[in-house]
Parts: structure tokens; sequence; C-alpha cells
């Protein structure tokens, strides 16, 4: 995680191939292109295509916002429709965890200021 953390700020996609990986592909969960009978480590530049692979529910929120927010960064320069149509989706979902992180905190501080008032009383 540390690696792809790393690779993700400075627009870099990370991932390991080796025989026993168990992540198949987004077409087929029958295939599973990140067998090697060598491990590798491979890391590339970030394309516009990686938004699919920047918001996977096994990441924290913070995670997602930071994959989202290095993902708008280095695209969002970019005049091509697809560029301008992904930026605006990931920038839609980074605002949709950040409202929910809001929402959350919200949520936990109206619940600790209602037993803060219950022990007072």
């Amino acid at each position: 995680l540390a690696v792809k953390l790393h690779c993700v700020r400075h627009y870099l996609m990370a991932g390991a191939l080796f025989a026993e990986n168990n992540a198949d592909s987004l077409h087929s969960s029958l295939f599973f292109p990140f067998r090697t009978p060598t491990p590798v480590l491979v890391i590339r530049e970030m394309v516009l295509t990686d938004l699919q692979f920047l918001d996977p529910v096994e990441f924290s929120v913070n995670e997602r916002i930071l994959f989202l927010e290095s993902f708008v960064d280095r695209f969002r320069g970019e005049h091509s429709p697809r560029a301008v149509k992904a930026v605006a989706r990931a920038s839609r979902l980074r605002t949709f965890y950040r409202t929910g992180k809001l929402a959350a905190c919200l949520a936990a501080a109206t619940v600790l200021l209602a037993v803060l008032i219950l022990l007072i009383r």
C-alpha cells in the first residue's frame, strides 16, 4: 500500500504480479492477468483509464480521496472530451467521499454532544 500511495502521488501506477495473485480481470472473474511465474513490480505513468483503479473498496476513504486528488491534478489541464469527462467524474467521486466524511464527523459530533449533555444533567 505504501508503494501505491507514493506512486499515485507522483502520477504513477504500481502493480504486483506474482504466481498466487488472485486479482481477477475487470471483465472476467475467470481471468487473472496479474499472475506471473516470476514476481514483478510494474510501475508506469497514470493514464485516463486508470480512474477505475483509483476507487476500489479495499482502500480507506482517505486513500480514495488522495488517489482521486492525484488523478484530478494530473489530468485537469487536458482538454480532450475524454479527459474532461474523466476529471469531472473523479471530482464528483472526491466530493462524494469528502461529503460523506463530513457527514460522518457531524453525526459522531452530534452523538458525542448528546452523551455529554446526558452526563452533565
